[in-house]
């Protein structure tokens, strides 16, 4: 068996979902290779997509955000999206590599593979899983057509189901992480760990002042990714 991983560069969650499977898949001796998927549209486009997703994260994401909302403005229209038809435009490359290289399954870990093979899968017999890496069902999933689609938890099957999403086909496992966090061991002492993305986005400030606030005799340990404001913030 042999097995593709499909991810972006945009953000560091999909890339380290992808990174995670294909470790727990080589672990049981099955062939597995993680690959860009912007590659497939030429050598530069994974740095500028990347340059343009990083660009729209600045200000608190102010630019991220707004296009954030015109997407679920768009998906509530059930009118093909651009995002289908850009992606859908690299289905012949991505079909290429997939059946030169002899993949039985593909996983995508971001959006824009997952449309592209959701193209893909009109013209050709092919198996492919979504892992969803929000903690949401954002704006365009409902244009994908997965055999399996794997969700962070059970509690966003009605998320995903009001998008139309078959819920015979998800499977709320949660998002993929690396093996070695089952092997730590328990401290006795209470902890919390509030975790905000790589880019450390959201009202973390608020939430943080509530849960130390609202609960006691717990230690509070809180990621910040890549963002020093916030981490500055926090220390004072």
């Amino acid at each position: 068996m042999k097995v593709l991983i499909l991810t972006c560069s945009t953000g560091g969650g999909h890339n380290a979902c992808a990174s995670h499977i294909a470790t727990e898949f080589r672990e049981h001796h099955i062939t597995c290779k993680v690959k860009d998927y912007m590659e497939l549209i030429g050598p530069k486009a994974s740095k500028i997509a990347e340059k343009i997703y990083l660009d729209s994260t600045k200000n608190n994401g102010f630019i991220f955000k707004g296009v954030y909302r015109l997407g679920e403005i768009y998906s509530k229209t059930n009118i093909p999206s651009p995002v289908y038809g850009l992606n859908s435009l690299v289905k012949e490359k991505l079909a290429k590599y997939i059946f030169a290289h002899k993949y039985d399954l593909v996983i995508g870990t971001h959006l824009f593979p997952c449309i592209a093979l959701t193209a893909l899968k009109k013209d050709y017999h092919i198996n492919f899983i979504n892992v969803a890496t929000d903690y949401e069902c954002i704006p365009f999933w409902e244009e994908t057509s997965p055999n399996v689609f794997v969700i962070p938890h059970k509690l966003l099957i009605p998320r995903f189901t009001a998008k139309k999403i078959p819920e015979d086909i998800l499977l709320p496992i949660g998002i993929p992480v690396a093996s070695k966090f089952s092997d730590i061991k328990v401290k006795k002492e209470k902890q919390i760990l509030l975790t905000s993305g790589s880019m450390g986005f959201g009202k973390v400030k608020s939430i943080v002042l509530n849960i130390l606030a609202e609960i006691k005799d717990y230690k509070l340990v809180v990621i910040c990714g890549n963002n020093a404001n916030l981490k500055e913030e926090l220390k004072k």
